[in-house]
C-alpha cells in the first residue's frame, strides 16, 4: 500500500510530502538508484556518465546510465538520449585535427580552460566559429569535405556530433564512435488500473529542440497517453487509433536544465493535466487506448527525451485539479 511519496527538490534542499489517499500505486525514484522490477532497457553501445564521485565513467551496452552532477555530486536521474556520433578522435585528450564530414548539421562543444576553433577545409558550410566551455558552436556543412578543428590551450574533452544541440560525451580513441539510442519500458502489472489513473514524471530536459517523450502509457505510438516536451510547449495527450481525443499544451515549454514536474489524470470522459503547479482545463475524451506498457523517456523507438528522468509516480485513480497542482508544484 503506497500512502505517500516524498518528492525532494535536491537543488533547493526542499522536501515535501504528497498524500495519495491510501491508494495502491506504483513509483520509481531514479535519483535513489532504483530500477523497477521487470524494466527493459536497451542501448546497443556503451555510454558515458558521471558517477557519485563526479568522475567520468563508462556504462556497458544495455546498462542504464544513472547520472550525477560532476560539480555538486547530486543524482540527476536516468539519462535517456538519442543516437549520436562523435567525429573527433581521442575525445578525452583533445588535439588539433582534420576530419571529413558529410553534409548536415553539427555541434562542437568542449570542456576545459582552452578552446577549439572549427573552420572549413575542403567542405563548404556556414556557422563555423570557436567553442569554449559552456558555449558550443553549431554549424552546417552543405558540401561534404574536410573540416579543421584547432585546439588552443588545455581541454579535458571535446565532441563534434551530428545534430543542433549537445549531448553527453562519447569517448573515442583513434576513430569516430557512436552511442546508440536508449529505450526503456516497464510492463503494466497488477498495480495498474485500465479504467482511470494519474501519471506524473519529474525530469530535467537537456534541450528543448525536437519532440521529446517524458513517458508514454499505452500499447503503441497510435494508442497511448503521453507526457511530452516539444519545441514550444509541454503537452499531455490521449490518442486512440491514431486519433487525438485530448491534447493539453502548456506554454512556454519548461526550459532546459530546469526541474519539471508534469502530470496527466485521465478516465473515459475526462482528462486533465498540470505542469509545475499550473493546471489545464478538462477535456472530455470519449475513450482510452488499450494499455500494455509504460515507456520511459521515449516512444516505441524514437523521440528520446534527451535529458534526465528523475522519478515517476502512478496512481490508479484520476486526481482532481487541486491534487494535480499539489503533485506538480516545484
Amino acid at each position: 500500500m503506497m500512502t505517500r511519496e516524498v518528492i525532494r527538490d535536491v537543488a533547493a534542499g526542499i522536501s515535501r510530502e504528497i498524500s495519495y489517499y491510501e491508494q495502491n500505486g506504483w513509483s520509481i525514484d531514479f535519483t535513489k538508484g532504483e530500477l523497477p522490477t521487470g524494466m527493459s532497457f536497451s542501448r546497443a553501445s556503451g555510454g558515458s556518465v558521471f558517477d557519485a564521485a563526479g568522475s567520468l565513467a563508462v556504462r556497458a551496452a544495455n546498462e542504464p546510465r544513472l547520472d550525477f552532477d560532476p560539480v555538486t555530486y547530486q543524482s540527476r536521474g536516468l539519462l535517456i538520449e538519442e543516437q549520436r556520433t562523435n567525429h573527433l578522435r581521442n575525445s578525452t585528450a583533445p588535439v588539433s585535427q582534420t576530419v571529413t564530414l558529410a553534409a548536415g548539421n553539427y555541434t562542437l562543444w568542449v570542456a576545459g580552460t582552452g578552446s577549439c576553433a572549427v573552420a572549413a577545409g575542403t567542405a563548404v558550410g556556414s556557422g563555423f566559429g570557436m567553442a569554449v566551455e559552456g558555449a558550443a558552436v553549431t554549424f552546417s556543412v552543405t558540401t561534404a569535405g574536410t573540416v579543421v578543428f584547432d585546439v588552443s590551450e588545455s581541454l579535458s574533452c571535446f565532441q563534434c556530433e551530428n545534430g543542433v544541440f549537445a549531448t553527453s560525451l562519447i569517448i573515442t580513441t583513434t576513430a569516430a564512435a557512436t552511442r546508440s539510442a536508449e529505450l526503456c519500458s516497464v510492463p503494466l502489472e497488477s498495480w495498474f488500473n485500465p479504467l482511470e489513473g494519474t501519471l506524473m514524471v519529474e525530469c530535467i530536459a537537456g534541450t528543448t529542440v525536437g519532440n521529446r517523450m517524458m513517458a508514454m502509457l499505452g500499447s503503441n505510438n497510435n494508442n497511448a497517453i503521453t507526457l511530452g516536451g516539444y519545441p514550444s510547449n509541454n503537452s499531455f495527450s490521449v490518442r486512440v487509433d491514431n486519433t487525438v481525443l485530448a491534447n493539453q499544451a502548456f506554454t512556454p515549454v519548461v526550459a532546459a536544465g530546469v526541474l519539471c514536474r508534469m502530470a496527466g489524470a485521465y478516465a473515459v470522459g475526462a482528462s486533465q493535466s498540470a505542469v509545475n503547479g499550473v493546471v489545464s482545463g478538462i477535456t472530455a475524451n470519449a475513450s482510452l487506448p488499450p494499455f500494455t506498457t509504460l515507456r520511459i523517456g521515449c516512444r516505441m523507438s524514437d523521440q528520446m527525451f534527451n535529458g534526465w528522468i528523475r522519478r515517476i509516480v502512478y496512481v490508479p485513480n484520476r486526481m482532481n485539479a487541486a491534487q494535480l497542482i499539489d503533485l506538480t508544484k516545484v
